[in-house]
């Protein structure tokens, strides 16, 4: 039996990938937005690099407003990572821009994880789709009433850890 990791993975929408900006495309358009030299950019990003690595390893985070936080952390491997935690108010003004890339599957937006279910039992029907038991079917009163009629309290869905 698929799980539903598989259906989701397969039929989310998901946005096209173009190729990376490198430094020199970002320096560019900096430049051309602050009126700098595309040297001084190219310099100025190459140096932040250098910088959040200089005060993580010093222990220190390092914060750039509307852009995020630079976090160190540890695994139990003892290897050192750097994540990066994205600003409110860049990931609030993402969601206000009109994308303009290409996004898969788009027509799959909002659908149920019923819906999903259908889509991947009838592309892959040697392997049907078993759904968790906390997510409710339609049509189908998984909490029950014991008979005190449907004003009753259901049981909540489990959280998902």
């Amino acid at each position: 039996m698929a799980k539903l990791i598989q259906a989701v993975t397969e039929f989310r929408p998901k946005l096209e990938q173009a190729a990376p900006v490198k430094v020199h495309e970002l320096a560019d358009y900096i430049a051309r937005c602050t009126g700098q030299q595309r040297s001084q950019t190219t310099a100025a990003l190459i140096e932040l690099e250098e910088a959040i690595l200089f005060f993580h390893a010093v222990g220190r985070n390092v914060q750039i407003p509307g852009l995020g936080s630079f976090g160190a952390s540890i695994g139990l491997d003892g290897a050192r990572r750097i994540l990066f935690r994205p600003g409110r108010s860049i990931v609030k003004r993402l969601n206000a821009l009109e994308f303009r890339g290409n996004i898969d599957n788009m027509a799959n937006k909002g659908k149920t994880m019923e819906e999903l279910k259908a889509l991947w039992d009838a592309a892959h029907p040697d392997d049907p789709l078993e759904l968790p038991s906390f997510i409710r079917t339609s049509g189908t009163n998984t909490a029950g009433t014991n008979g005190a009629g449907s004003d009753s309290p259901g049981a909540v869905a489990a959280p998902l850890d």
